[in-house]
């Protein structure tokens, strides 16, 4: 069950409960959003919230869908929570389904302003990075094991705004999991991510 909690002039906010099978393994959590043109994959996190920072909700602005599916370490995605509808300030934002001329993002971009998002995850071995830049800013992206040791440095650099992609590739390391760090400017944005072998 998929609840939103926001009110208007913030961010969608929704919280739901943990699958209560299969017992004993960890979920990632798969957030689809549908602003006209069908339901599209935004994002994916292992906690039971999640913040749609793209779009804020608008009084007067598009009906916006939302659900989310859950995926255990070792099972198959879920079927779809229930559906939850608001308004959202999406039209101005030219978001793909509101007539605007932006082309619709593609299943396989999972982009949300200014978080990042990984898939596949769990991934073996490689697993795709991608994130959007509101604005030109310097990027460190860094994955971590869970000790807090640095074990890759993919992107050290200036960056210009849109989206972008990184592969990190686990080949060379012990299944477990990561954590895959986005800094942005002063902003860090972390992401667990699961190798398995």
């Amino acid at each position: 069950h998929c609840t939103n909690f926001s009110s208007y002039g913030s961010h969608p906010h929704f919280t739901w409960a943990k699958p209560d099978h299969p017992t004993g393994v960890s979920f990632s959590y798969y957030i689809y959003r549908d602003t006209g043109s069908g339901f599209q994959h935004i994002g994916t996190t292992t906690s039971t919230n999640y913040t749609d920072t793209g779009v804020e909700i608008d009084k007067f602005g598009s009906t916006t869908y939302y659900y989310v599916k859950a995926k255990g370490s070792s099972s198959p995605l879920s079927d779809a929570s229930d559906t939850v509808e608001l308004k959202t300030d999406t039209a101005s934002k030219g978001l793909p389904g509101n007539g605007s001329d932006q082309t619709p993002k593609s299943e396989g971009e999972r982009i949300v302003s200014g978080i990042l998002s990984v898939y596949p995850n769990p991934f073996n071995p490689e697993t795709q990075i991608n994130y959007h830049l509101p604005q030109e800013s310097r990027v460190t992206l860094s994955v971590y094991n869970i000790a807090g040791q640095k074990v890759a440095t993919l992107i050290a650099e200036r960056q210009s705004a849109g989206t972008h992609t990184a592969i990190f590739d686990g080949r060379s390391l012990p299944a477990g999991v990561y954590l895959v760090n986005l800094q942005v400017g002063r902003e860090n944005h972390l992401q667990k991510v699961l190798l398995v072998k």
